[in-house]
């Protein structure tokens, strides 16, 4: 822990010791995912962050996930290199506590046992920008946004035209093009981009696992949006194609040459808007929302048992009626009815000395009915944010929630922010129907969640400090029960702590700190596994005439993680890696850059027994139109 501790604040002072000269204000963002409307960060009570297109492309992010990892607060598990899958745990909470969408369509995968979502497959290329918000948004999004929201941007709405092209380090090679364009009423977009990599061994290679595993993610995106009168359509689709070589499992004797899995993910939405109803500032809108992931998994090669084919597809079928209205400039209200179908299937199919097992999923769909209320709303001193949502769930029954928070100003440049509500995630299909191991009783987790945090504004607003706590309480989660092998609710979990960023920004200097402290406790363990009590984020960008350089440190603290093949719990060392980016514009068109990924070579792992990326580099052009 010392060594990495100190790693992380050698890079931390050394390259802040520059940060000096001019700079300018940083502006307030303006965000969706909060309330579902755009809404000034600044009125909004919730701890909301976002990364933009820029942070994205300035600091070398190749997938979703590399563009989260500095984000204070978000704290990563990866089995394994690119295409491996990856948890992502918002202040510690689980990964099934978490919503996460791509442009307002839900990605997590309903036949995922705790229907989590694997962001794997998401390249940065494709992002203008990330809203990450947290704390429960069930009151406004439903079951699953016990820990948060994570709401993935890929249209600008602006018109551009640029491209990129890199190859580097594990034969590695990726591209894309984004096409956005207005002519008249009509706003349309088409955008590609790829990923190949021969990739590393997903089973830690220091265990004796040498046979690298290769990923392919092909993207994507298409649609357009069309306004005439009063009246706006949207039309969206996007594609993602991957194909990844896996491995039997992570730690030694883990290697699988011939283990593949591919997956197929369709994203689809169609929006009708009518603008200025019921003689208010705003809209009425209804909205048709589509995910599908379909998943396959193959091993052929007796030599490397099990053999194994399986299959698992899931979808979301939702439809929303959304009203927004400005009733003043100090009041606002949103409303809406929802109706979502969860539906899915499976097949497995094994082969080991232990013989044959085949075990199959056949379709089974849940609606849930839902309507919710926001409420923004300016006084003197403060400004009130209020949500309640009530959600009616086919098997469970019906779960109600509720949000109030506060933003106090206390000067011009200082805002005190309180909030807190509660939570719930209903059963996922497999924990409700599987034969083998499924329990129909089953009721719903929920959550209580609180959080306190302070915003200044320093040097005329070029420079934001936060600090604030938080505290988040789960109860009735589902676990599997070892004396019934079925599952059943009933283990509680707490998570709590402290939160710290500094953000500054310079004409030609800027940086950004974060540190998180976590407490973590729960009447399971294992709930808690591979993640740390303390994370830092630190990145800084240097701009010197067409040069423009960028580094980012991320630290973790020392960690329990769990090794299955001797069944028992091991600790994983604290450890700070350091990515940088160098680019040189040849105009104001075309750059060329060079950028590396854990450019010291840590030695690191996120979870026992799985490989992670050592020293890597890429080489690339990009060239903006317009």
């Amino acid at each position: 822990m010392k060594r990495g501790f100190l790693s992380f604040f050698i890079v931390f002072f050394v390259v802040t010791a520059f940060a000096a000269g001019n700079y300018y204000e940083i502006k307030e963002s303006v965000v969706v995912t909060a309330t579902k409307e755009k809404t000034k960060k600044k009125d909004i009570a919730k701890n909301v962050k976002v990364v933009t297109k820029k942070e994205i492309e300035e600091s070398g992010a190749i997938t979703a996930i590399d563009a989260l990892k500095n984000v204070p607060g978000v704290i990563i598990a990866s089995n394994g290199g690119y295409g491996s899958p990856v948890s992502v745990y918002l202040r510690g909470a689980s990964p099934n506590h978490t919503i996460v969408m791509i442009d307002g369509i839900k990605i997590n995968d309903p036949m995922n046992p705790g229907r989590s979502a694997d962001l794997s497959t998401i390249l940065a290329s494709d992002i203008e920008r990330i809203e990450i918000v947290y704390g429960s948004e069930s009151a406004v999004y439903g079951s699953d946004a016990m820990a948060g929201v994570i709401n993935i941007i890929t249209v600008s709405g602006k018109r551009t035209l640029n491209g990129f092209f890199e190859g580097g380090s594990k034969s590695t090679t990726s591209g894309g093009i984004n096409f956005q364009n207005k002519q008249g009423k009509l706003f349309y977009w088409m955008k590609g981009s790829f990923f190949d990599t021969d990739g590393i061994s997903a089973a830690d290679e220091k265990m004796g696992n040498t046979e690298s595993d290769s990923y392919t993610n092909a993207t994507i995106n298409g649609g357009l949006k069309y306004s005439f009168g009063k009246n706006e359509l949207t039309a969206s689709l996007i594609y993602i194609d991957t194909d990844s070589d896996l491995d039997n499992f992570g730690g030694e004797f883990g290697d699988n040459p011939s283990y593949t899995g591919d997956r197929t993910d369709y994203y689809g939405k169609f929006e009708w808007k009518y603008n200025n109803p019921f003689g208010f500032d705003g809209y009425t809108r209804f909205g048709y929302y589509y995910t599908s992931i379909e998943r396959d998994y193959s091993n052929p090669d007796e030599n490397f048992p099990p053999v194994v084919n399986s299959n698992y597809k899931g979808e979301f079928n939702r439809f929303n009626l959304h009203t927004f209205l400005k009733l003043s400039d100090k009041n606002s209200i949103s409303f809406g009815l929802e109706t979502t179908e969860e539906k899915g299937h499976s097949y497995y199919y094994s082969e080991s000395s232990w013989g044959a097992y085949e075990s199959i999923f056949p379709e089974k769909s849940v609606d849930t009915n839902s309507a919710y209320l926001n409420l923004i709303s300016k006084f003197k001193f403060f400004t009130l944010n209020i949500g309640a949502r009530y959600d009616d769930h086919d098997e469970f029954g019906s779960k109600g929630t509720f949000n109030l928070g506060f933003v106090v100003p206390l000067t011009e440049t200082l805002v005190f922010k309180v909030n807190g509500g509660n939570g719930f995630k209903a059963p996922s299909l497999f924990q409700l129907y599987s034969d083998m191991y499924g329990n129909k009783d089953l009721k719903a987790e929920t959550s209580d969640n609180y959080e306190a945090f302070f915003e200044k504004r320093l040097l005329e607003g070029k420079m934001v400090f936060t600090i604030g706590y938080f505290y988040d309480k789960y109860k009735d989660l589902i676990y599997f029960d070892m004396t019934t092998y079925r599952y059943a609710n009933g283990e509680e979990a707490e998570t709590k702590g402290m939160e710290t960023t500094f953000k500054y920004a310079g004409k030609s200097f800027s940086w950004f700190f974060g540190f998180t402290n976590i407490s973590y406790s729960s009447d399971n363990q294992a709930y808690f596994y591979n993640r740390p009590e303390a994370t830092m984020n630190f990145g800084i960008t240097y701009k010197y005439n067409q040069w423009n350089c960028n580094l980012t440190a991320l630290y973790y603290d020392d960690r329990t993680s769990f090794d299955f093949l001797n069944f028992k719990e091991v600790k994983l060392d604290s450890f700070t890696v350091v990515d940088a980016r160098i680019g040189y514009n040849l105009n104001k068109k075309l750059e060329i850059y060079l950028k590396g990924h854990n450019i010291f070579d840590e030695d690191y792992e996120y979870v026992y027994g799985y490989g992670t990326l050592g020293a890597v580099y890429y080489i690339g052009v990009r060239y903006k139109a317009f």
